[in-house]
């Protein structure tokens, strides 16, 4: 999803970012880190399937708080 971003100029320029590992050299011009997830201003991004509930987590706490977040983790029995 970010390349999409990129593609269409929608990440800024230096923002702090993770992708699949595979397309890491595309973003040479930003903080690219591979963290499981980055969130950088109002942008989540994530390393792939592998970590899809760190990143859903990371979604519903921005949308919903932290307090949600922690009782969907615990309601699905998600230990890190």
């Amino acid at each position: 999803a970010p390349t999409i971003l990129l593609q269409h100029k929608l990440i800024p320029i230096g923002s702090e970012l993770t992708s699949h590992p595979s397309v890491a050299d595309k973003f040479l011009d930003y903080q690219y880190n591979g963290a499981k997830f980055v969130q950088s201003q109002n942008l989540i991004f994530g390393t792939g399937a592998g970590t899809a509930f760190d990143f859903s987590l990371a979604i519903i706490k921005e949308l919903s708080g932290e307090e949600m977040a922690e009782n969907i983790k615990n309601a699905i029995c998600y230990n890190e």
